[in-house]
């Protein structure tokens, strides 16, 4: 357990959804049930999931926040404090917020203000996650669908070098 872990598991902060994808989001979500599509065809083993590569997405597309009133408004289908999150995903959340909310502030330090910024990026990456999910290239199926966004995203950041090599990315 890592401290940002700690600082963001221990007390619950609402994690939320575009409530207008509602939805859609269930439809790519597997639930527990013998009826219920297998990953092929929804391709998140939970909502915790879809919400993590819509912040995920926001930020590799370089995607604002939304804004503040829309992502509170949103479906609150978690808490922090009552879901598995890793330890090394509440560190890279705290990296983001951090960057976002500025280094010095208080805010980059508060648990419910960086989830609250997920929040606002998941708002703002979801809506192209379901785009993408839902786009009508009958040969694929959503998670080949999925896998091929994610290798777009990883290309348009341009972290390796023809030769292989890590690279930083510098804007």
């Amino acid at each position: 357990m890592t401290f940002f872990h700690r600082l963001l598991t221990t007390k619950g902060h609402a994690l939320r959804l575009p409530l207008e994808l509602r939805d859609d989001v269930e439809l790519y979500v597997r639930h527990l049930s013998p009826s219920a599509p297998g990953p092929e065809r929804a391709p998140f083993g939970r909502r915790v999931d879809l919400w993590a590569y819509s912040v995920m997405t926001a930020v590799a597309l370089g995607l604002a926040p939304v804004d503040d009133k829309k992502a509170v408004r949103g479906h609150r289908f978690k808490d922090t404090g009552s879901i598995d999150l890793s330890p090394d995903f509440c560190t890279l959340l705290a990296a983001v917020a951090a960057a976002g909310l500025g280094l010095d502030g208080e805010r980059a330090r508060d648990p419910a203000e960086i989830v609250k910024y997920a929040n606002r990026l998941a708002a703002a990456g979801c809506p192209i996650v379901i785009e993408r999910l839902k786009a009508l290239d009958m040969k694929l199926t959503p998670l080949q669908k999925l896998q091929a966004h994610a290798e777009e995203m990883l290309e348009g950041l341009d972290l390796v070098s023809p030769a292989g090599e890590a690279q930083a990315v510098i804007e």
